[in-house]
């Protein structure tokens, strides 16, 4: 058996609610616990593992979107570390004699 989830206040006055990422189980048991809940807005873009455990009248949102910009940029951050071979930088020792891991290697 799982832990249920730690709450912060007394579900009976929530009224919206995001549930922590990846919770669908746990997290839709307290959903009878909260009399007063109007909305559940998940983290993530798909609610389909929602869909049927939220309550008549309580509205479901879901992320689609919300990742968009954060998702980009780590993209791009991740293509220029490699580009720039940022890997190798953090592993190098910090010695002066052992090169430079930064520098783009000569292809010709």
């Amino acid at each position: 058996m799982r832990a249920p989830l730690p709450l912060p206040s007394d579900p009976a006055d929530v009224e919206f609610w995001v549930p922590p990422f990846g919770t669908v189980g746990r997290g839709a048991d307290l959903l009878g616990r909260m009399p007063g809940l109007r909305v559940v807005q998940l983290l993530s873009a798909g609610a389909d593992a929602w869909a049927g455990r939220v309550p008549a009248g309580v509205r479901l949102c879901d992320g689609r979107g919300v990742h968009d910009a954060s998702t980009s940029e780590w993209v791009l951050t991740a293509t220029l570390a490699a580009l720039r071979r940022f890997p190798a930088f953090a592993r190098a020792p910090s010695s002066a004699a052992s090169g430079s891991p930064t520098r783009p290697r000569r292809t010709s």
